[in-house]
């Protein structure tokens, strides 16, 4: 069969890459022929264009594109070129990137009639940005009607969705044949804005039993037993815990280089592409994160981990994590603020790896069973 993966695989964020691989190598493995709509929208890295009036809202939205546009050339311009290079050929080899991009919902017109079965997600396409709101591509609102439409592991981003974007969610969402999100909350926000009952499925990530190839691709240049630390949009509390914990167990400190970030470097900076990213946190002793995909991997890699949650008005996005760590019996490894005392009894305290185990292949199988059944589906439209 056929499928079409829409999601943010252009993105230079590990995760991101990272989820997109793993569904289409998943969907591969089950004898698909699965590629991505190389849909790339400026909107969501880039700023998109400018909004002409005086209203706040439209003052507010200026000033996301701006800071957007003025981060995409600070990383073009000034970023470490090595790291780009990984991330593209990433793209190229283990994405299978090929044919034109995309860039608007116009171009996507006739692009569904090239498939059986569209996919969207997962990551957080449905995340409303500041300057543009729900994009109807990520809820696969384009081409011909007769092609199967489904979401998988989809995320809001947050527990909540703005009360003035809550009427676009609905009428968007109702167009797709069958509906399965990341998040507990989101199952909630679905039915809330629907009346309908969506699938709690994991992250795509967790679709595959090993990451060996991967891993595997990349040199180890002496990096073992670090503690290894991923921060993103903040490093307020998890920069100060993850000091505490290297000092604690007299070993390096190390972070990949975030093109995104607002701070400076903690401990020893590294330029990995997705590849290398993981072989740092399958070679390190100890895992300290503020990231979605940071916590799964650090799962999915059995290493000890501690989560610090986001702070202020970012506090939202730690749903993301919270429902992944409640589901899997985690929760005592998420700290709500950045205390390097609380997080010191977590230390010595060992994770059941076992029981997570069979809490995973529970939810794996239940979630590869959705796919499955939707395939199936496909196959009798």
């Amino acid at each position: 069969m056929k499928i079409g993966i829409v999601t943010f695989h252009f993105s230079d964020n590990f995760g991101a890459a990272l989820q997109a691989y793993a569904l289409r190598a998943f969907l591969l493995e089950e004898g698909h022929d699965a590629r991505f709509v190389n849909y790339s929208p400026a909107h969501v890295e880039k700023g998109g264009r400018f909004r002409i009036g005086f209203s706040k809202k439209t003052w507010i939205a200026n000033l996301k594109v701006a800071y957007l546009k003025f981060n995409a050339i600070r990383s073009e311009r000034y970023g470490n070129t090595t790291q780009k290079e990984e991330f593209s050929t990433f793209r190229t080899k283990w994405l299978g990137l090929n044919g034109p991009r995309y860039d608007s919902l116009e171009d996507l017109r006739q692009i569904s009639e090239h498939f059986d079965l569209l996919i969207c997600g997962s990551d957080q396409i449905w995340s409303p940005s500041v300057q543009e709101g729900l994009d109807p591509a990520y809820f696969l609102d384009f081409g011909v009607e007769p092609v199967r439409r489904i979401s998988f592991a989809a995320s809001f981003g947050s527990a909540t969705i703005d009360s003035l974007r809550e009427s676009g969610a609905t009428q968007l969402m109702a167009k797709l044949d069958s509906i399965a999100v990341r998040e507990k909350n989101g199952v909630g926000l679905v039915t809330q804005l629907t009346g309908r009952v969506a699938d709690w499925v994991c992250d795509p990530t967790c679709l595959l039993q090993s990451y060996d190839s991967l891993i595997g691709s990349v040199e180890n240049e002496g990096e073992n037993g670090h503690v290894f630390c991923y921060a993103l949009r903040s490093d307020q509390g998890v920069r100060e815990v993850a000091m505490s914990v290297a000092n604690l167990l007299d070993t390096k400190l190390i972070a990949p280089a975030n093109p995104f970030s607002r701070w400076s470097a903690i401990g020893e900076t590294r330029y990995p592409g997705p590849a290398g990213w993981l072989s740092l946190i399958s070679r390190s002793k100890f895992v300290v994160t503020n990231s979605f995909h940071g916590t799964m991997f650090s799962v999915l890699l059995r290493k000890p981990f501690i989560v610090v949650g986001l702070p202020g008005k970012k506090v939202g996005l730690n749903d993301r994590m919270i429902s992944l760590l409640e589901r899997l019996g985690l929760y005592d490894r998420f700290l709500p603020a950045g205390d390097p005392e609380s997080a010191m009894h977590l230390l010595s305290k060992e994770i059941d790896w076992d029981a997570v185990g069979v809490k995973l292949a529970d939810w794996r199988d239940s979630s590869i069973d959705y796919l499955r059944r939707e395939i199936n589906l496909s196959a009798k439209k």
